[in-house]
C-alpha cells in the first residue's frame, strides 16, 4: 500500500477519530485541556494517528481490526467520563439542595 491510499483510508477510520474526541472530552473533563485547546490536542493526536497508519500500512497489519477496538475503546472511555460527571453532578446538587435548607430534597444528617 502506497502512502497516498494510507493517506486516503484516514477518513474510513471512525475508531480513531471517536477515540481522539473521546480523549480530548475526557481531559477537558478533568481540567488537563482548558478552553481553547481542544484544536491543537486533536490536531497532535491526529497527526500522531497518520503516523501510526503509516507505520501499520508499511508493516502490512491490519489498521481496520485495530479501528474497531479502537472505536469500543472510545465507547467505553465516553462512558466513564459521563458515570463520573453524573457523580461529580450529583454531589454538587446535593451541596446546592443543603445549602438552601430545601425540605426533604435539602435534608443531610452529616455536619
Amino acid at each position: 500500500m502506497t502512502l497516498i491510499e494510507l493517506v486516503q483510508n484516514l477518513d474510513k477510520l471512525v475508531g480513531v477519530a471517536a477515540l481522539i474526541a473521546a480523549l480530548v472530552n475526557t481531559l477537558k473533563a478533568l481540567g488537563w485541556v482548558k478552553d481553547g485547546q481542544a484544536m491543537p490536542v486533536q490536531a497532535l493526536l491526529n497527526i500522531g494517528g497518520l503516523i501510526l497508519l503509516v507505520a501499520a500500512g508499511v508493516f502490512h497489519f491490519d489498521v481496520s481490526r485495530v479501528d474497531s477496538i479502537l472505536g469500543g475503546l472510545a465507547a467505553v472511555l465516553t462512558t466513564l467520563t459521563v458515570l463520573l460527571s453524573q457523580i461529580g453532578l450529583t454531589d454538587l446538587w446535593h451541596r446546592i439542595y443543603k445549602g438552601f435548607n430545601l425540605p426533604v430534597v435539602g435534608t443531610s444528617f452529616s455536619p
